[in-house]
């Protein structure tokens, strides 16, 4: 089964979250261990910081969900965001939500991704004309996935949280099921800039999620 979802993401973003994070949020709660199971992509060839950035932040939302709230969510709405109703949501989401499993990049995954990635950064705007065609390359591996499309991010902890938060997404109760669903169990991901005319610019994002096929 195949599911994808077009999501434009404008948002204001900090440059280097990972030296912003400061006040007086329970990050001692945090141990090593979390964010060792966290970072799956810290040693995959061929991505960005900020790709894997992504990967980082949305597993730690994903392995620790309280506490990700009581710390990144809280700090992210005190210091860059605002409290919504948006947030409010995401937080008693996160809250209540019990740990689900760390998600993994997969080679064919992001493959499929930087290749989908560049045509929308070379042709500009996002569709799903090709579909069906990209997931022939995948549909083996992984019977069952999701795409997101993002627009206007390609800082992976700002991305991560904009998704979450879903404030500038029309279709955000969706996306924000399958950034936490617990069936998934591959990600790829690629972050790409273009230039369609002075008006319209900027970087774009294609998040592939996989549910590996069982033996």
């Amino acid at each position: 089964m195949k599911r994808a979802i077009l999501l434009p993401v404008i948002f204001f973003t900090c440059s280097s979250f990972h030296v912003c994070f400061n006040g007086d949020y329970p990050w001692d709660q945090w141990n090593s261990a979390d964010l060792a199971a966290a970072n799956t992509a810290k040693n995959f060839k061929g991505m960005s910081d900020e790709e894997k950035n992504f990967f980082l932040y949305l597993n730690l939302a994903r392995l620790q969900p309280r506490l990700f709230a009581q710390t990144y969510l809280q700090w992210f709405t005190d210091s860059i965001s605002k409290p919504t109703g948006f947030t409010h949501d995401l937080k008693a989401k996160l809250m209540n939500m019990k740990p689900v499993g760390v998600l993994i990049p997969d080679s064919a995954m992001n493959a499929m991704c930087a290749h989908r990635a560049y045509s929308c950064a070379k042709y500009g705007w996002m569709d799903l004309a090709d579909w069906t065609v990209r997931g022939d390359s995948v549909k083996d591996r992984f019977p069952v996935f999701s795409e997101i499309f993002e627009y206007g991010s390609e800082d992976g902890f700002g991305l991560t949280l904009g998704l979450l938060i879903g404030q500038y997404n029309t279709n955000f109760a969706e996306c924000r099921r399958i950034l936490l669903d617990k069936n998934w169990t591959h990600l790829g991901v690629a972050f790409r800039s273009y230039i369609k005319d002075e008006q319209d610019q900027g970087p774009v994002g294609i998040i592939e999620f996989g549910q590996i096929k069982s033996d």
